[in-house]
């Protein structure tokens, strides 16, 4: 099923569109929004999620919008639903991060091996480019090694695991 949007523009309303029971199927793992125009969802929903931000962080005196959003008791309601719902969808980049290197540690605790990229377990082989990209991250200081915890604690994961290295 899609979300017919009406080429017009969704309203703090119509969160409601977002229905685990129709709009969200649920694959091995990953969930996919079935939408007719998935990027500008996306943006409504980066949207969302910073209107959101601001209400905790209590940092909304100068965004009219964002204070007209927070007094619809319906809207928070509906938002806190979702987010406890898919809280999984609205992980930071460091949260990921975080999960896949608590991955990574318990494979190699238990197997005593790096992952191989030629394995034909497919999650042992998105490990296996998952320490590649980190590798080259850190060694140039981009995206998430930019992060100085999260450099640190690749560090001391390389130290402490030099099959990783």
């Amino acid at each position: 099923m899609f979300i017919n949007l009406n080429n017009r523009k969704p309203l703090v309303r119509d969160i409601n569109i977002i229905d685990k029971s129709k709009n969200i199927d649920i694959d091995s793992k990953e969930f996919t929004i079935l939408v007719e125009n998935e990027r500008y969802l996306g943006k409504w929903l980066s949207h969302q999620i910073s209107r959101y931000n601001k209400l905790n962080n209590d940092d909304i005196e100068n965004d009219e919008e964002t204070k007209l959003t927070i007094t619809n008791n319906d809207f928070l309601d509906k938002w806190n639903e979702l987010i406890n719902n898919y809280s999984n969808l609205f992980l930071s980049n460091e949260e990921i991060w975080n999960i896949k290197y608590n991955n990574l540690i318990n494979f190699v605790e238990k197997n005593k091996i790096k992952p191989s990229r030629s394995s034909i377990n497919n999650e042992e082989k998105t490990m296996a480019n998952w320490i590649n990209v980190n590798k080259q991250n850190y060694i140039k200081k981009n995206d998430i090694m930019k992060n100085e915890n999260i450099r640190n604690k690749w560090n001391d994961l390389i130290k402490k695991y030099p099959i990783l290295n």
